[in-house]
Parts: C-alpha cells; structure tokens; sequence
C-alpha cells in the first residue's frame, strides 16, 4: 500500500507542473487573443484567427531568449569558473 501511494504522490509531481502551465498557457492565449481580437476589429475591422497562439509562441520564444542570455549564461559561466579555482 504505502508503494502504491509513494507511485501515486510520484505521478502527482511529475503531471502536476505540466497540467498548470497547460492551464497557464490556455488562460493567456484565451484573454491575449480575445482582446487582440476585439482591437484589431475595432480599429482595422479585421479578424485573424489563432493571433493569440502566434502571439504566444513568439512571447515565449522571447521570454526563452532573455532567459537564456541573462540568466543561464552568466550562471554558467560564474559556475565553470569556479570549477577551475
């Protein structure tokens, strides 16, 4: 029994953080793409489906950039060269 509950709280973490930025990801393209919807038909009386999953893509390849260069590089670099002293 305790394996089982020990396999079940396992399972738990291993979903838990995939299902909440699932959820995350579809709260922010549903309220992105809506209001990008209601401005451009507003102003430019155009509709463009999916806007809020290109807008969300490129957010997140934006966000991994800057990830990247400001936080992994320096951090790795500060851990190599505390490897060679």
């Amino acid at each position: 029994m305790k394996k089982l509950l020990r396999f079940f709280l396992q399972g738990l973490l291993y979903t838990a953080p995939i299902a909440i930025t699932g959820y995350i990801l579809y709260l922010i393209f549903h309220n992105v793409d809506g209001l990008l919807q209601k401005w451009l038909q507003q102003f430019l009386g155009i509709k463009i489906p999916g806007l809020g999953i290109i807008f969300l893509v490129t957010m997140l390849i934006i966000i991994g950039f800057i990830g990247q260069t400001i936080i992994a590089k320096p951090f790795k670099h500060g851990i190599s060269r505390k490897n060679k002293i």
